[in-house]
């Protein structure tokens, strides 16, 4: 297996997926995992954008863990719903060594597979785990009081990550929808369907105890 040693991998993306991608990419058999995503330190070379990674890994439980957590342990009464694109950490792994291989210089790598509805991706997870789909569609004004109320317990009482925050809620008025073709096409990326990655993250959320 090559070594990454010394070459860090630069990634603009959505959420803290760190411990996901290195756990992914430990799996493989690589020694080294860095990440610098302050924009300052953006080296001039190939940048890997994923989009919204989900799997195995996931150790400090970042929001698409929390939120398909909750789902699976039949804590989530309601959604907001919303659009985005998922893809497996593993894949994101994957097409990171792809681009440092294959890339070219100066070019922006996107890295997705599917484009899903947050009820789209539920009812995998319902299928998956037998749980019943929420009851209820949360209006956005009632999800954004909620997000700040959400914050300021969790600043000023409990000490514990909220369980929705306002830059969240305020994400899912935009589009997140992306075609990722290009690039899976050009790197030789070949992703796994979500379905898939959902089925495994769930059985490695059992071996860590989580459900």
């Amino acid at each position: 297996m090559p070594q990454l040693l010394n070459k860090p991998i630069h990634i603009l993306g959505v959420g803290g997926i760190g411990t996901a991608l290195g756990w992914a990419l430990v799996q493989g058999g690589y020694s080294v995992f860095l990440i610098d995503n302050h924009p300052g330190k953006i080296a001039q070379g190939r940048k890997n954008g994923p989009t919204l990674p989900i799997g195995s890994g996931d150790r400090l439980q970042t929001p698409p863990t929390r939120l398909s957590l909750a789902f699976c342990r039949g804590e989530l009464p309601g959604y907001l719903e919303c659009n985005f694109n998922l893809i497996d950490a593993r894949d994101v792994a994957t097409g990171m060594i792809l681009a440092m291989k294959k890339g070219r210089t100066g070019i922006r790598y996107l890295l997705g597979e599917e484009n899903l509805r947050l009820s789209d991706w539920l009812n995998i997870l319902s299928e998956e785990t037998k749980q019943p789909l929420p009851r209820w569609k949360v209006p956005y004004s009632l999800a954004l009081l909620v997000a700040w109320f959400s914050e300021l317990w969790a600043d000023h009482v409990s000490g514990k990550i909220p369980i929705a925050t306002v830059t969240g809620v305020r994400l899912t008025r935009r589009n997140m929808f992306f075609d990722s073709s290009a690039s899976s096409k050009e790197l030789g990326l070949h992703p796994r369907p979500i379905r898939e990655a959902s089925r495994d993250a769930i059985a490695w959320y059992r071996a860590q105890g989580w459900l």
